[in-house]
C-alpha cells in the first residue's frame, strides 16, 4: 500500500467547518494580495495628469504614481481621491454611509488591517438616537355582564335577570379598551469601539391611558339593573339588583374602565455576523414592564314609591361603588437576534428577542355604600354589590413568565446619518391578571342581613391570569453620530 494514503489514513479528519475556513481564509488573502498589486500599478485613464506629460524614459514621475495610487483607491472606495493634483483626477460620488467593519466572526483573517478591506475611509459614528410614535392595539379587557336593562312593563322579579328575553346587555359581556393608542419608543445606543463590535442600547416606550366610559340614566323607564347570581340559601339563580324601575327607583349607572403600558429595555449589543452590508447583531439585558389597569362600576339611586308597604322613605338615596384594579410588574432577563441589512439607501431590520422571568401581579377590590334618608346624617358602609367583605383586600402573586417580541422595520437615508423608518412589533406576555378577570359575580345576600353571612362566603376571590398580545405601527428617524 502507498505509503502516503497509510499516512493521510492515520490523521483525524478535519471538520467541514474548519475546511471550510480555511479555503474563506485563503480566497480572502488572494483576493487581498490581488488589490494590492493592482493598487501599485498604473491604471489607465485614472491618475493621469494633463499637466505634466510622462518622462522620455517612460517612467511616470513621483507625483503622477502617488496620484495613480490615490485615484485607484478612491475609484475602489468610491470617495474623492486623496493627495492628487488638482485637476488630474474625477471624483467619484460618495454613497451615503461606508459599511460597518467586520466583527470578529465574519470572514475577514486576524490580523488584518481593516483600512485594507475596506478602504482607507470609512464611517466613524459610535452614538445612536431613534424616536418613534406608536399607533399599537393591546388586547382589550374581558368582563361578565355589569349593567342591563328591560323595558316598561317587565315583572319586577325578572327585570335585568340575565337569561330572560325581555332582558339586554347594555354594559359588559364584552372587551374593553381595545382601541389603538397612541404612544412613543425611545432608544438611544452607543457603541464601545469605532469598529462596532461592542455597544449598549436602552429603550422606553409608553402608550397613553385608554379609557372606556359607559352611563345611563333613567326615570323609571327603561329599566336599568345591574345583574348577579344569587348564592344565597333557598334563592339560588340568576338575579338583579334594580337600579331605576317605574314608580318605585330612578337613577343612573355608570363605569369606567382604563388601561396603561409602558416598558424599559437596557441591552448589550454585540457584533455576531456579518459579511459585507449583512449583519446579525446579539443582544442581551434586562426588560422591564408595566400593566396598570382598573374598573370601576358604580349607581346612584333615589326613591320613589310612595305604596304604603313599602320600607324606604321618599327621596331616599343609595350610592354603590364597585372597584377592581390590577397591576402587572415583570421582570426578566432578554435575549435577542437583529438582522440588518443595506440595499443602496434601503435599510431593513428583522428584530427577534425573548424575555423570561417574573411577572408580580398586584389585584385590589374596594367597595362602598352610603344611604342617606331625608334629615338624617348619611351612613357609609365599607362594601359595594359585588366588592364584599369576602372578596374585598388586596392581593398579590409571583409567577414566572415570558414575554416574546418579533418585529420587521423598513428604512431611508434622508442624509448619510438620518434615516426615516416605518415598521411592526408585536409583543406577547404570557401570565397577566386583569380586572375583569377578577370579578366574582356569584353574590350571597345573607351577608348584607343584620343576622350575617348563611352559606358560602361569595363573592370569593380567585386568581384569574390570561395572555396579552400587543402589536401595532410604528414610524420614526434615526440619527448616528
Amino acid at each position: 500500500m502507498n505509503s502516503r494514503f497509510v499516512a493521510t489514513a492515520a490523521k483525524p479528519a478535519h471538520c467541514l467547518a474548519d475546511r471550510i475556513h480555511s479555503f474563506g481564509a485563503l480566497v480572502v488573502r488572494t483576493w487581498l494580495l490581488i488589490l494590492l498589486v493592482a493598487s501599485l500599478l498604473p491604471v489607465s485613464g485614472f491618475g493621469q495628469s494633463r499637466s505634466t506629460p510622462p518622462s522620455a524614459s517612460g517612467r511616470k514621475p513621483a507625483q503622477e504614481t502617488h496620484t495613480t495610487q490615490a485615484a485607484t483607491v478612491a475609484a475602489r472606495n468610491r470617495v474623492p481621491a486623496l493627495g492628487s493634483v488638482e485637476g488630474s483626477t474625477v471624483a467619484m460620488p460618495v454613497e451615503f454611509a461606508a459599511p460597518r467593519m467586520t466583527s470578529p466572526f465574519s470572514m475577514m483573517s486576524p490580523g488584518l488591517d481593516p483600512a485594507m478591506f475596506y478602504g482607507e475611509i470609512y464611517d466613524p459614528w459610535r452614538v445612536w438616537a431613534r424616536a418613534e410614535y406608536l399607533m399599537w392595539w393591546v388586547d382589550g379587557m374581558d368582563t361578565p355582564p355589569l349593567i342591563t336593562s328591560s323595558p316598561a312593563g317587565t315583572a319586577r322579579d325578572v327585570a335585568g335577570v340575565l337569561g330572560r328575553p325581555t332582558t339586554t346587555i347594555l354594559y359588559g359581556d364584552d372587551t374593553l379598551v381595545d382601541a389603538m393608542r397612541p404612544g412613543g419608543r425611545f432608544s438611544a445606543g452607543y457603541w464601545f469601539d469605532w469598529s462596532r463590535f461592542h455597544g449598549v442600547e436602552a429603550t422606553f416606550l409608553g402608550l397613553l391611558s385608554r379609557d372606556s366610559n359607559f352611563e345611563a340614566q333613567s326615570p323609571g323607564n327603561p329599566i336599568l339593573a345591574r345583574p348577579f347570581t344569587n348564592a344565597e340559601p333557598g334563592f339560588q339563580g340568576p338575579d338583579a339588583e334594580l337600579v331605576a324601575f317605574p314608580g318605585v327607583l330612578t337613577g343612573r349607572v355608570e363605569s369606567t374602565a382604563t388601561s396603561s403600558l409602558l416598558g424599559v429595555e437596557v441591552l448589550y449589543r454585540g457584533a455576531w455576523w456579518q459579511v459585507c452590508e449583512n449583519c446579525f447583531d446579539f443582544l442581551a439585558g434586562w426588560r422591564y414592564l408595566n400593566l396598570d389597569e382598573s374598573l370601576r362600576v358604580g349607581d346612584f339611586k333615589t326613591s320613589i314609591d310612595t305604596s304604603p308597604d313599602t320600607l324606604v322613605p321618599i327621596g331616599t338615596t343609595l350610592d354603590e361603588v364597585d372597584v377592581f384594579s390590577t397591576k402587572n410588574y415583570f421582570h426578566g432577563a432578554e435575549i435577542g437576534l437583529l438582522a440588518h441589512t443595506r440595499r443602496k439607501n434601503w435599510r431593513f431590520e428583522a428584530l427577534g428577542k425573548l424575555a423570561f422571568g417574573n411577572t408580580r401581579s398586584r389585584a385590589t377590590i374596594d367597595g362602598s355604600t352610603t344611604i342617606t334618608v331625608p334629615g338624617e346624617p348619611a351612613s357609609t358602609t365599607p362594601a359595594g354589590l359585588l366588592a364584599q367583605e369576602t372578596n374585598m383586600g388586596t392581593y398579590q402573586r409571583d409567577v414566572f413568565s415570558v414575554v416574546p417580541e418579533f418585529g420587521l422595520t423598513a428604512g431611508y437615508y434622508l442624509t448619510p446619518n438620518v434615516h426615516a423608518r416605518i415598521g411592526y412589533t408585536f409583543i406577547y406576555w404570557n401570565r397577566v391578571a386583569r380586572p375583569g378577570d377578577q370579578i366574582d359575580t356569584n353574590l350571597n345576600l345573607s351577608q348584607l342581613e343584620p343576622g350575617g353571612l348563611v352559606g358560602p362566603a361569595l363573592p370569593a376571590f380567585q386568581w384569574v391570569d390570561t395572555g396579552l398580545w400587543i402589536q401595532g405601527i410604528s414610524l420614526g428617524l434615526e440619527g448616528r453620530f
